[in-house]
């Protein structure tokens, strides 16, 4: 059955070549020693600058793609030896911090019998003879804010509120272990302070000032912080169990905590460097300057693509450079050539030998499992692999392969989502592959994917999305694409009046929405998606709205796999008209 409901679709005044057929996709999976983990393609020091943005994470950590591990990445490894700041001073001096000693004090404003009062009895650990939890977490800060204070100079006491807080946590999902920041920041014109309007750490200033500027900490009822140079907000439910029976803060001072534990020393150590000056002040969702002045931070903090450091930027230029992964350094010569002698080299690449179309070479991310990539590198042709249960597409992974003849002896490629990675690389393996790779379904990053499966003997790696969809359609074009958990397929055509035709590529929105391109991938023509209208009673039917951006003639096919039974629209070139709001496409419910 035809039915000639309108699709409304507008004119590009250009048209490009048609959607590619499969062509034959050669490529490298490799190590390129001659760039160190954690740096970007200059040599310079990676920020953390995910796609989505992370409020008061991105920017103000170091790129996770670092090794070894880094004391201010996002998260705390358990491989930091302990108190070690590694490239961090070469940071702080970077800001303008000297290399010397300072005096790094705590100040506790808890009520009797919490935080470093707590009286609850310690069996003592490694380092640590306290008889008491309170006695504890003092005998641990201290040894943390010594390490501090060896480091950086300052004639100035460097005062630090600390306050113990039940803060979020739940077992089987985590906890925010900690937070902190600078108190106060400054500005001055007067020469006091290297760079005028520009923001600095409240114990920096003081640094520079040679005198206390900020006041006696203090905390008043509400909670308000006053005084002091640094806070820190400690989690006191870590010590509750919160994280189920057997859970809690480790206080030895050896940095080899037990699995049930989790290591305080990198904790305190971490957040401290965030309010000593390892953090900027603008806001990365906006862009925003406090103030409209820039932090020093902001000062040190460089877009590769503009070439442009965040004080010399727009507010715009900031919020599209907080998200441009990993494009975003820190351009201080100190810990720059900290790094160099610390970093390990061998960063994961992907190269595309062939079609000239798409060659290039692209950095992924590695894989905890199977064999390790190789400078040598693994070559091969990269074929999609298929399984056998149709969510979105046919390509999770997650099941046996389909196409076990089109894979042997190729690289998979495999999209991310619905299972692990080890069971997606190992089904690739089963299905005589001899590599996978990975397409993240989620903004243009990629990270070391995780997972233990002693069987697996291929090596793996992950792309962003983007440049996963640029692969994909070159070595195997999709025509249709599977909604609502795999029930309905929906393909589209196109076609010219000098006889030029094709098919549409499917890039899916959501488990029930997709669109279509046919002549760019970056020009999307079509919007097609099938809604459950089941429950209505005024329906009992799945319903198929639809609607265009283009001229030509198209024709959308949907089809129930379940019953077999199809709906055809059809768009005649030339006319716009509505959209497609047919509630009566499939009368097949459930």
């Amino acid at each position: 059955m035809r039915c000639r409901a309108p699709l409304a679709l507008l004119c590009g005044l250009l048209l490009l070549a048609a959607a590619p057929l499969a062509a034959q996709v050669d490529g490298t999976m490799k190590l390129n020693d001659n760039r160190l983990q954690g740096t970007a393609a200059n040599g310079q020091l990676l920020l953390f600058s995910p796609d989505p943005v992370q409020p008061g994470s991105s920017i103000s950590h170091w790129d996770p793609s670092a090794f070894p591990n880094l004391l201010m990445e996002p998260a705390i490894n358990p491989d930091l030896p302990f108190l070690d700041l590694d490239v961090t001073p070469g940071q702080m001096w970077d800001i303008g911090w000297q290399e010397g000693t300072s005096t790094v004090q705590i100040f506790s404003f808890d009520p009797p019998g919490t935080g470093f009062d707590d009286q609850r009895d310690f069996p003592g650990a490694p380092g640590n003879n306290a008889t008491t939890l309170g006695e504890a977490r003092t005998n641990l800060f201290n040894a943390v804010l010594g390490a501090w204070g060896g480091t950086l100079e300052s004639d100035v006491d460097v005062d630090v509120i600390v306050l113990w807080l039940p803060l979020p946590c739940t077992a089987g999902v985590g906890a925010v272990l900690a937070a902190a920041g600078t108190t106060f920041i400054f500005n001055d014109d007067t020469g006091i302070l290297p760079l005028a309007d520009v923001w600095y750490h409240a114990a920096l200033a003081e640094a520079f000032a040679g005198a206390d500027v900020t006041g006696p900490p203090a905390v008043d009822q509400s909670g308000n912080i006053d005084g002091g140079d640094v806070f820190v907000l400690m989690n006191s439910a870590i010590d509750d169990e919160c994280l189920g029976p057997g859970t809690g803060y480790y206080y030895g001072l050896d940095g080899n905590p037990p699995p049930n534990l989790v290591d305080q020393a990198p904790t305190v150590l971490h957040e401290i460097g965030h309010g000593l000056g390892f953090s900027n002040f603008t806001d990365e969702t906006s862009g925003g300057l406090v103030a409209g002045l820039p932090g020093i931070f902001d000062v040190f903090t460089l877009d590769l693509t503009t070439g442009k450091t965040w004080d010399q930027m727009t507010d715009e230029e900031r919020r599209a450079s907080a998200v441009n992964f990993r494009q975003v350094v820190w351009n201080g010569a100190q810990a720059n050539a900290e790094a160099q002698n610390l970093l390990d080299p061998g960063v994961p690449e992907l190269m595309i030998n062939a079609p000239a179309s798409i060659a290039g070479t692209i950095e992924v991310g590695g894989a905890n499992f199977g064999p390790p990539l190789t400078a040598a590198g693994l070559s091969g042709e990269i074929a999609c692999m298929k399984d056998g249960v149709p969510d979105v597409s046919y390509l999770n992974g997650c099941t046996e392969a389909t196409n076990p003849q089109e894979l042997a002896g190729k690289i998979a490629l495999i999209d991310r989502g619905s299972c692990p990675f080890t069971t997606k690389v190992a089904n690739a393996q089963a299905a005589g592959a001899i590599g996978a790779i990975i397409a993240n379904n989620a903004g243009r990053g990629f990270f070391t994917m995780g997972g233990d499966d002693p069987s697996i003997t291929i090596p793996a790696v992950m792309v962003g999305s983007q440049d996963g969809r640029r692969i994909r359609e070159a070595a195997c074009p999709e025509t249709a694409v599977y909604l609502r958990d795999g029930r309905f397929q929906v393909s589209a055509n196109w076609a010219l009046p000098d006889g030029r035709n094709g098919d549409g590529v499917p890039v899916p929105l959501t488990s029930h929405t997709t669109s279509f391109w046919f002549f760019n991938p970056e020009n999307l023509e079509l919007f097609v998606k099938v809604l459950d209208g089941c429950d209505n009673p005024n329906f009992n039917t799945f319903w198929v709205f639809a609607a265009g951006l283009t001229n030509v003639e198209v024709t959308v096919t949907v089809t129930d796999t379940q019953t077999g039974f199809s709906r055809g629209y059809f768009k005649p070139f030339g006319p716009p008209f509505p959209p497609i709001l047919n509630t009566d496409s499939f009368a097949t419910c459930p």
